[in-house]
C-alpha cells in the first residue's frame, strides 16, 4: 500500500497511521522496520493512562507496561511517535494516581508528541450508570487543571524534544510547549488559569468532538 501511494503521488511528503499496543507488539522489529522504510513515518498511539487500575476500569485491554514496550519498540524502529492521554479518566477517586502514573509512563516513553485530551461522556456510555450512582465522580474543570499540572510536573522527557499540547476540542484550557525546555512555562500557564478560576476556561457548551 505504501509503495503504491508513493508511486501514485510523487510529491507525497508523509504517511501516518493510528496504531494500538497490540498492533505493534504483534509485529517483529524487522516487520516494523520494513513498514517504516516503505514510508510510514508517524504513528498515533493512545496511551490514555499509566495507571493499570484506570486502564482496567476503561476496558483498555492492555497494561501500562505493554503500552510502554510497544511505544519504545516503535521509536526504536524509527517511527515518530505521537501519544494521547485522557485527563479525568480516573475520576475523583484516582485522579492523583492517574496523573502520577501517566507522567511516569510518558517519561519512560519520551515520545515526540504528547496530546492531552479531557474525558467526555456520551449519554449512552456504560460509565453513565456509575456516574449516576456516584461510583465514578467526574472532575470539575479546576480539578482537571490540577490533574494536568501534576502530570506535567512528573514528566521527564529524555533524549529528545517533545511537543506537548492540550489544544483538543475536549479541553478546558489550551496550553502547549516544548518539553523539557518549556516545562516551567507550561506549569505557570496552568497555575495562572487555576488562580483565575472557571470563568477563564472554555465553557462546557463549547467543548465538543
Amino acid at each position: 500500500i505504501l509503495n503504491m501511494l508513493y508511486s501514485a503521488f510523487p510529491s507525497l511528503e508523509r504517511v501516518s497511521a493510528y496504531a494500538c499496543t497490540q498492533d505493534i507488539l504483534q509485529k517483529s522489529f524487522e516487520e516494523l522496520r520494513r513498514i517504516r522504510d516503505a514510508g510510514l513515518t508517524l504513528l498515533y498511539l493512545g496511551v490514555e493512562s499509566g495507571d493499570d487500575l484506570v486502564l482496567d476500569m476503561m476496558n483498555k485491554g492492555v497494561t501500562a507496561d505493554e503500552t510502554r514496550k510497544a511505544a519504545l519498540k516503535a521509536i526504536d524502529a524509527g517511527f515518530t511517535l505521537s501519544v494521547t492521554v485522557i485527563l479525568g479518566l480516573g475520576g475523583r477517586a484516582r485522579s492523583g494516581e492517574h496523573a502520577e502514573a501517566t507522567g511516569k509512563i510518558l517519561s519512560d516513553i519520551s515520545p515526540h508528541y504528547i496530546g492531552a485530551l479531557t474525558l467526555m461522556v456520551p449519554k449512552d456510555a456504560p460509565i453513565v450508570n456509575d456516574i449516576r450512582s456516584r461510583r465514578f465522580e467526574l472532575l470539575s474543570p479546576i480539578e482537571i487543571l490540577h490533574e494536568m499540572r501534576l502530570m506535567v510536573e512528573k514528566i521527564e522527557i529524555r533524549g529528545r524534544k517533545c511537543i506537548f499540547r492540550s489544544n483538543h476540542a475536549s479541553n478546558y484550557l489550551p496550553v502547549g510547549g516544548i518539553l523539557p525546555d518549556e516545562k516551567d512555562e507550561i506549569l505557570m500557564m496552568i497555575d495562572t488559569a487555576i488562580r483565575r478560576g472557571e470563568s477563564s476556561l472554555k465553557p462546557e457548551f463549547l467543548r465538543g468532538l
